[in-house]
């Protein structure tokens, strides 16, 4: 799944065989690991951008907010 960050020039791609998070700039070229989503959340399934944070929700419906700081 993937979550655009369009005020920080940021696509955020969740997921995947694992509970991996990887930030990609857009102005830079450049992608990046970030912290992983916690192995409890399982799967994420939606997603949402909001104030340079990414929300996703899992497939049981908990939400869990990640915030990614810098330039906007």
């Amino acid at each position: 799944m993937a979550v655009a960050l369009p005020a920080r020039h940021r696509v955020v791609v969740i997921g995947g065989l694992t509970e991996t998070v990887e930030v990609i700039d857009l102005r830079r070229g450049t992608s990046r690991p970030s912290t992983p989503l916690p192995p409890t959340f399982g799967a994420a399934v939606a997603g949402l951008a909001i104030d340079g944070r990414a929300f996703v929700v899992n497939i049981r419906g908990e939400a869990l907010a990640l915030e990614f700081g810098g330039r906007k």
